[in-house]
């Protein structure tokens, strides 16, 4: 757990994204991230430096390929621990969002989590339904500014995204792939969740 001092002076999703890489990779592992922790307890960054720093931080412990791979991973466990920390913000331990019909259930989430992401800093986050899935889509997202996710894409986030389905949905797996990513010139970050689950 981060320290009291700490936690007061970064923001609730960074301190998940930071549980999330202490899970994953382990105590051992994480010496660069502990060194990095220690500054932000002086020195609070915004969203759109600290995930830069993090995926830097990553590829530099487990190199290009593999630092991507272990972001997904974070992903899930940051959300995992939000949940676990920060339910009551999320509302969804309320017997209204629970009772409700699985689809409806997945896309009043999403919109939840959503506002908190922009809540956070990550830009401007929208959410839409369609036919066979739902599309996210992120104006501005600070994971790949200016480089930082060297063509490996959102990953972060997209685990962040993978960690809420695969919860809200009982522990069944629904696909999640970044389409466009605006490190590649799209201007946007766009991601299409799959509705129907991975048996």
């Amino acid at each position: 757990m981060i320290d009291g001092v700490l936690s007061i002076h970064i923001s609730d999703l960074q301190n998940c994204f930071i549980q999330g890489s202490i899970d994953v990779l382990g105590e051992c592992a994480c010496q660069p991230l502990h060194q990095w922790m220690g500054e932000l307890a002086h020195h609070p960054v915004p969203m759109s430096l600290f995930l830069p720093r993090l995926r830097e931080i990553l590829s530099h412990a487990c190199g290009e390929m593999g630092g991507a791979g272990a972001a997904v991973a974070i992903g899930r466990e940051a959300f995992s621990w939000a949940v676990r920390n920060l339910g009551d913000n999320l509302e969804y331990d309320s017997v209204e969002f629970r009772m409700q019909p699985a689809q409806r259930r997945c896309s009043q989430g999403l919109e939840s989590l959503c506002q908190m992401l922009e809540s956070e800093g990550m830009g401007r986050v929208r959410v839409c339904e369609s036919g066979n899935g739902w599309q996210v889509e992120f104006e501005d997202c600070p994971e790949c500014r200016d480089g930082a996710a060297m063509n490996q894409g959102c990953r972060l986030v997209e685990g962040l995204i993978h960690g809420y389905m695969q919860w809200v949905d009982g522990g069944r797996f629904h696909p999640v792939h970044e389409t466009r990513c605006r490190e590649k010139s799209s201007g946007t970050c766009f991601f299409q969740i799959d509705k129907t689950a991975v048996e």
